[in-house]
């Protein structure tokens, strides 16, 4: 018992040391397949169309298991949960998740929502924001920084693209629409990296992913089935992932101070956070 547990703590210590990038994209591919289909094979999940605790049961368990994989192969990650964005303390970062949800609260207002409608788009927008950033920016980017910042924040931004192919099989997507989808959430993946990156915390990212998500959650069900079953316009699918992409550039130019915007544009960055 004592030399298999000895080997398991050297394993668990090579690939916590490796920069083997083949290596490590291979824990990368595994573990999103087991955060796609082996979760969803538990059976702690139950059929009930008038719920959403199915969802928060399988996210829940996708952050324990994005969680788990930080600390045993990328401990470091860990520090992007501070509670803090940029210099900002805790206080600040709990304004932007009320700011969050005061929005939403008016927006419900002006939809006819009830409060309660309203808080359960809220949850269940930040429960995506959460599962989706612990995995693909916590544990993804974070496994793979050790081996550079550029390819982290590709091959995580690339793997968040791919893992939305699946709305073609189980969310009702057209196979053209899929294919704009999974390119632009590339994008605001790779957007998602550099607010990451700028600010030395996942925070900001769950809360912009959440918010981005909100549209959706409270879109009627007609429409929404409107649109992920017509096609993509190309056009600005193009034009949104490259404008993502060119944010995340400049904010992590601006924390690796390669560049200065004009001091107009610094200031709401400063009010977010996003440079100090």
């Amino acid at each position: 018992m004592e030399l298999s547990g000895l080997r398991a703590s050297k394993a668990i210590k090579a690939i916590r040391e490796s920069q083997n990038r083949w290596a490590l994209l291979a824990i990368v591919v595994g573990a999103q397949l087991i955060n796609i289909y082996a979760i969803s094979w538990l059976p702690l999940f139950f059929d009930n169309s008038e719920s959403n605790l199915p969802v928060y049961q399988y996210r829940l368990l996708s952050m324990a298991l994005s969680l788990l994989l930080i600390w045993i192969f990328a401990p470091n990650a860990l520090r992007l949960f501070r509670f803090r964005i940029g210099k900002y303390p805790r206080t600040y970062t709990a304004l932007i998740f009320i700011g969050l949800i005061l929005g939403s609260l008016i927006y419900g207002h002006f939809q006819n929502f009830t409060i309660l409608t309203s808080l359960d788009a809220i949850v269940f927008s930040l429960f995506i924001g959460l599962d989706e950033e612990f995995f693909n920016r916590a544990f993804v980017y974070g496994l793979l920084e050790r081996v550079g910042m550029e390819f982290a924040m590709a091959v995580s931004s690339v793997i968040f693209g791919l893992a939305h192919f699946t709305n073609f099989f189980y969310g009702d997507e057209s196979f053209d629409y899929v294919l704009g989808h999974v390119i632009q959430a590339a994008g605001y993946g790779y957007l998602m990296a550099g607010m990451m990156i700028a600010t030395g915390s996942v925070w900001l990212p769950v809360a912009f992913h959440g918010l981005t998500d909100l549209r959706w959650v409270v879109m009627a069900p007609g429409e929404y089935s409107e649109i992920v079953s017509g096609s993509t316009n190309w056009f600005v699918t193009i034009f949104a992932t490259s404008a993502y992409v060119v944010a995340g550039r400049i904010l992590v130019g601006m924390e690796q101070q390669r560049f200065n915007l004009p001091e107009s544009w610094k200031r709401p960055l400063r009010w977010l956070g996003l440079i100090e």
